[in-house]
């Protein structure tokens, strides 16, 4: 619910209550929201701000708040604010713009306006939505506008010219004292024109005759004039108004234009410039004189003032003037400023602004460079190469071209390189070494290439020729096709191939690659690359060792390429991490059976194969047997000198089976000594085997009882044969 306020404060009151239906009893959350216009006075013909001020004195914050104002009257070109949330107890303003007409009626206004924002209801948002309205004000009291309308007056002239003021307000100004200045090139009244004007009606023009001087460098178009007012209003109170701007309108200034310029200058001597001076109106001009004055003091016109005299309007003269060229100076082109002063409407002489022309200084010989070829890079040492070329007439003796980059980036192998004489039109190629810094960036450098020679006997230096040479990024390389030979425990291999990605070939160059696991040693991370070209690959390989320790499973290993940079520095690319693979721990060898079965009281020869299970090449293998009793070993060792991956190898051993051995299977082991493809001697772990014992076959000999007496026997012989020989 809101309410009309009182005439200079609007106030918005907003009660929003909340009834829980049932038991009879209501529980209010009550924001309430007022809103004002504390400066609610507007003036007619302006565009202004005014400031709502939203004021809220209910219970617990609101948000989201919203104000819109609405156009009543007047034209608000900014009517919506968010403002976000006010505070129980706080206030916050909203500013909008309003443009109000030069003839709103003056008294009080309303403007309407609509305010939303959030509430809670306990736990819940209520969005509220409603409106309000305010007042302004239009006061009832005099306005003015000031006219001027147009000047017999250009610039650099001076005048009577008559100013309109008009009362466009609602009531009468009495005793009005008009006080006018100028701005932008205009004096009025030497410093100030103060007028009375006396009574001075709504709707009524009085016009007034003030002294108005306007500068010469005013230019053409509208000037500004300002007044400021003073008078007594009908309540006998002194009342002030302004500044109030008008706009003084000049006449304008002649156009002048410099046509058909002609030159015939040379270096050490004397030529000529000539042109046309035309008046295109619109008003004549009397004693005119063209004023030359050269940019360069190489140029040194006989005169500086050429008169031509009265010039009326559509008409055009022509003007020549001397120059004599320096003997020293260079041959191109050299700026010559014309302007014309004349006499126009009044007594004090007005000049026109410069034109400036463009005069060619020739018959002098100036190098040319062509054919320009620059090889550059970060970091690198690059050639600048190209033609010099005497595009003169004259002969050139002793020329020197200076090369000078702008840039401290680049530092040139050699800044001044020695031409020779140059005969006309001659054209010899040039070549000096610019180095890139490691630390600059890739683009576009200016270079600076500069002549010295002599002509005529007369030592000369030209103008800089401006280079725009490219540099490329840093020397690039990419590492791929990386493989491995990875498993835990045991020796590998990481390789790849590494490409010179250009834009330099380069020699000396080393790839270094660094494990980012602990469990891979790379003895020797620094791989010498051989010379690359430019977009040239090459293979690498690095013996790599995995740690008994290690989990299988992928791990990441960085490169990077160090070469060499300008002035001799090591300049190390970017790195480049990539994945190998450590795959799980296999044995070097597989053993297969060939005669794995014993006979108890006898001697067997066991015979196995074995495979090479490893991706490389074994070399130097010897197998070594291990028994524990029952069984006994005869022959412990073989020796096999190299298995291929994946070939097979005999190994032979021999045993002897205790006579009351068991019938069944009992384990041997062996453990293999061997050479890798790197030349590393390793040993392998224990392996077990299993041999089956079986009983000796009784009808193939003696019993055995039998044997053993016969053995005991036999051994008595020998004993007593010996103590015989010994006697």
């Amino acid at each position: 619910m809101f309410s009309d306020p009182a005439p200079r404060t609007a106030v918005v009151a907003v009660a929003l209550l909340l009834l829980v239906v049932g038991a009879g009893v209501a529980v209010a959350a009550t924001p309430t929201v007022s809103v004002f216009l504390p400066e609610p006075t507007l003036e007619p013909g302006a565009e202004q701000p005014v400031e709502l001020f939203i004021q809220h004195d209910g219970e617990g914050a609101i948000s989201n708040v919203s104000v819109t104002l609405g156009d009543g009257p007047f034209a608000v070109t900014s009517n919506t604010t968010p403002l976000g949330s006010v505070p129980q107890g706080e206030a916050i303003t909203s500013t909008h713009t309003i443009a109000v007409p030069s003839d709103v009626e003056p008294g009080t206004h309303r403007l309407s306006g609509a305010i939303n924002y959030t509430t809670m209801d306990g736990d819940t948002p209520v969005r509220v939505d409603d409106t309000f309205n305010v007042t302004a004000t239009v006061p009832n009291e005099p306005r003015f506008a000031v006219r001027a309308p147009a000047a017999d007056l250009a610039a650099g002239a001076s005048g009577t010219v008559p100013i309109e003021i008009e009362n466009v307000g609602a009531a009468t100004a009495t005793d009005l004292r008009a006080t006018i200045t100028g701005a932008g090139g205009v004096t009025v009244g030497g410093e100030a024109a103060v007028e009375a004007i006396g009574t001075l009606e709504p709707g009524e023009t009085v016009t007034v005759d003030v002294d108005v001087q306007i500068a010469e460098s005013a230019g053409d178009g509208e000037k500004s004039i300002e007044t400021e007012f003073a008078w007594v209003d009908e309540h006998g109170i002194d009342r002030s108004d302004g500044p109030v701007r008008g706009t003084l309108a000049p006449t304008a200034s002649p156009t002048i234009s410099i046509d058909a310029v002609n030159s015939n200058l040379a270096v050490g001597h004397e030529g000529e410039l000539s042109g046309t001076v035309a008046n295109d109106g619109p008003v004549d001009l009397r004693n005119a004189v063209v004023i030359v004055d050269p940019a360069a003091e190489s140029l040194v016109p006989a005169e500086t003032r050429i008169p031509v005299g009265d010039l009326p309007s559509d008409a055009n003269t022509t003007f020549r003037v001397p120059i004599d060229v320096a003997p020293d100076a260079s041959a191109g082109i050299r700026d010559v400023d014309v302007t014309v002063e004349y006499r126009s409407g009044s007594a004090t002489p007005v000049r026109t602004d410069p034109t400036i022309l463009s005069v060619s200084v020739a018959d002098r010989p100036e190098p040319a460079v062509e054919d320009v070829r620059a090889d550059l890079a970060v970091g690198q040492d690059g050639t600048l190469t190209g033609e010099i070329r005497n595009a003169g007439d004259v002969d050139l003796t002793g020329a020197v071209a200076i090369v000078e980059p702008r840039s401290a980036s680049l530092t040139p192998g050699e800044s001044r390189i020695p031409l020779g004489d140059l005969a006309a039109n001659e054209a010899v190629p040039f070549e000096t070494t610019l180095t890139v810094d490691p630390d600059a960036d890739p683009g576009v450098r200016d270079v600076d290439v500069s002549f010295e020679y002599r002509s005529g006997g007369e030592a000369r230096l030209t103008d800089a020729t401006t280079l725009l040479l490219d540099v490329a990024d840093a020397q690039s390389f990419t590492v791929h096709d990386v493989a491995d030979t990875l498993s835990v425990g045991y020796d590998g291999e990481i390789t790849g191939n590494v490409s010179n990605d250009g834009p330099h070939a380069v020699d000396d160059a080393v790839l270094v690659v660094e494990p980012m696991s602990d469990s891979l040693f790379v003895e020797d991370t620094r791989y010498a690359l051989p010379d690359l070209a430019a977009n040239e690959t090459t293979a690498f390989t690095y013996p790599t060792d995995v740690s008994g320790d290690a989990n299988a499973g992928p791990r990441q290993v960085r490169f990077t390429v160090e070469y060499g940079g300008a002035d001799g520095q090591t300049i190390t690319s970017d790195p480049q991490s990539t994945r190998v693979t450590v795959d799980p721990r296999t044995d070097e060898f597989t053993i297969t059976g060939v005669n794995t079965t014993a006979t108890t009281g006898e001697m067997t020869e066991l015979v196995l194969e074995i495979t090479n299970e490893r991706p490389e090449r074994l070399s130097d293998i010897n197998a070594m047997m291990f028994t524990d009793s029952p069984l006994t070993e005869v022959a412990d060792e073989a020796y096999v000198q190299s298995l291929a991956p994946g070939e097979t190898a005999r190994v032979d051993f021999e045993i002897r089976v205790d006579g009351d051995a068991r019938e069944t299977t009992y384990p041997i082991e062996l453990d293999f000594e061997y050479s890798t493809e790197r030349g590393d001697t390793v040993l392998s772990r224990v392996y077990q085997y299993p041999i089956d014992v079986v009983a000796a076959d009784e009808e193939s000999g003696l019993p055995l009882g039998l044997l053993a007496v016969v053995g005991i026997i036999g051994a008595g012989i020998v004993v007593g044969t010996m103590w015989w020989r010994r006697r």
